[in-house]
């Protein structure tokens, strides 16, 4: 579910303790959940912004043609993928930041990059 501010205007707005910062979507590398906060990575900046708001509520907010919630405490820009390893289930970003991807949403997260593939024990498999 998208906001109107994000619908309208593709910026997402990023409460943190000092104010709100205002993003764009497609430059949002990451999310992450930390502690009482939650870390966004952002694309050509060294640092993270330090929000306030829950990754639950970011969730919500964030277009899903865009980002998808690969583990409990991740979201991942799908415009930012560079590569996935296929026996550990992780996804190298193009901040070359490694994330796993929860054994239960592997799945969907094929479905989501439109992915022709098969299920085989542990291993994931592409049909190419």
């Amino acid at each position: 579910m998208e906001s109107k501010l994000n619908h309208y205007s593709g910026l997402m707005p990023i409460p943190t303790i000092r104010g709100i910062e205002f993003v764009e979507f497609l430059l949002i590398i990451r999310i992450e959940s930390k502690d009482r906060y939650t870390l966004v990575y952002i694309k050509n900046e060294e640092n993270y912004i330090k929000s306030t708001l829950c990754i639950s509520e970011f969730e919500k907010l964030l277009p899903t043609t865009l980002f998808f919630r690969c583990h409990r405490s991740h979201i991942i820009g799908l415009n930012h993928l560079k590569k996935m390893e296929k026996c550990s289930r992780k996804i190298q970003l193009t901040n070359n930041h490694m994330i796993s991807i929860a054994e239960d949403r592997v799945f969907n997260f094929l479905e989501c990059i439109d992915m022709n593939y098969r299920r085989d024990k542990d291993e994931i498999f592409y049909l190419i």
